[in-house]
């Protein structure tokens, strides 16, 4: 991640982040998380531009000191000014996210990936984190594009707080 953003925004002042995930949350809902301290700029833009979706949390509450991974808002703070947000649509019972998990962990660890059981887990997985149904699928491309509009008009405008 480093190396990208150092080849690719070379001379910026600021970046914004979106990071692009489903399983977290109600069926077909978008949230936005973000880990920013209430005084922070980027905590600003996130309300600005997001605030029927966004979720923020003050850094402290974490060990984790960012959402792009550990140790990455550090590298960026002496470079530029970045926004960060874990862009999430929901799916299934968080208590079924957590067995295809384990069991994703598994056959990576132990199992054979091309046996029936190994095809079942990855078919599993599937199902969990890219939802058969219609409606959810329209309602994950609505809210995805809203997204990318409030924030490429947010850039467009100069509305980084």
């Amino acid at each position: 991640m480093e190396q990208i953003w150092s080849d690719h925004l070379d001379g910026a002042q600021s970046a914004v982040a979106l990071d692009i995930h489903t399983g977290l949350g109600p069926l077909g809902r978008l949230t936005m998380f973000q880990k920013a301290d209430e005084t922070e700029p980027s905590a600003a833009t996130g309300a600005a531009w997001f605030p029927a979706y966004v979720y923020r949390s003050d850094r402290t509450l974490s060990v984790d000191h960012g959402l792009m991974g550990p140790g990455f808002d550090e590298w960026a703070a002496g470079r530029l000014d970045t926004a960060a947000f874990v862009v999430e649509f929901g799916t299934l019972e968080p208590a079924d996210g957590v067995k295809v998990f384990r069991a994703d962990n598994w056959l990576h660890a132990h199992g054979d990936p091309a046996s029936k059981l190994g095809l079942q887990i990855r078919q599993n997985m599937l199902e969990f984190f890219f939802v058969e149904d219609e409606g959810w699928r329209q309602a994950v491309a609505d809210q995805g594009m809203e997204v990318l509009h409030q924030t490429l008009d947010g850039i467009a405008a100069g509305d980084r707080a």
